[in-house]
């Protein structure tokens, strides 16, 4: 009876989806000659017919674009939706489900009603990026008063450098004259973007090796990096 329906379907320029109950079905009726299958019977009125029930991605979305009639288990339709309209993976094409027919009814709404599908799962160790997590929830959940604070707050720029500047700490070119950045950039002490490579509690025998000719710019380096050194910490990943 679905093989009758798809091929009139079919004929007459539409697509079809089929949801079976198992993965093991949908490969059999797409692909399996008679008396299992029916795909002699597809063949001789020239309908196209295939299964997403595999883990290449890319023969999945070959399926849905060259197939009047695709089978697959309830799971595996799930996984290629969302695929498609949440992760951009464009696997259904200009496939809409235009028509969809659900083999054996009771198995997807009764046996199977309360299966969940995920995508993604725990990863070891996740929770030492809470902290991190936390911070960016922080950061773009800042009260905005203007349209500069907006831009502000959601610069991926800005939102980069201040995670970088409280995980590693950094100096900005112009808090220092082009010497003194030379001059730490030689010692390895900060990178091009200024984020500190040596992390020390005191910097005065550090500054000190550098051997500057001015005291005065020999104390003001020891002591911005002090207080960098002793900030206030939020991302913790240790």
């Amino acid at each position: 009876i679905i093989t009758t329906l798809c091929i009139i379907k079919c004929l007459y320029g539409e697509k079809l989806d089929i949801v079976t109950s198992c993965s093991v079905l949908a490969k059999r009726d797409a692909e399996s000659e008679p008396p299992k299958g029916n795909k002699d019977l597809y063949e001789f009125f020239g309908v196209t017919v295939g299964h997403i029930c595999s883990e290449d991605i890319d023969q999945r979305a070959q399926t849905f674009s060259r197939c009047d009639v695709v089978y697959g288990d309830l799971s595996s339709f799930q996984r290629d939706y969302l695929l498609d309209r949440f992760y951009g993976k464009n696997i259904l094409g200009k496939r809409n489900f235009e028509n969809v027919i659900v083999d054996e009814v009771d198995s997807m709404l009764l046996d199977n009603g309360n299966n969940m599908l995920y995508l993604s799962h725990d990863i070891p160790n996740m929770e030492r990026l809470q902290s991190l997590f936390i911070f960016i929830w922080r950061s773009v959940n800042q009260p905005v008063n203007s349209l500069d604070d907006l831009n502000k707050i959601y610069d991926n720029a800005a939102i980069k450098q201040s995670i970088i500047e409280d995980i590693h700490g950094m100096i900005m070119r112009d808090e220092v004259d082009a010497g003194v950045w030379q001059a730490l950039l030689k010692s390895k002490t900060i990178d091009e973007d200024g984020r500190i490579l040596i992390h020390l509690k005191d910097y005065t025998t550090h500054v000190k090796q550098l051997k500057f000719p001015k005291q005065k710019t020999e104390n003001r380096l020891i002591f911005l990096l002090n207080i960098i050194s002793n900030r206030q910490r939020f991302i913790k990943l240790r």
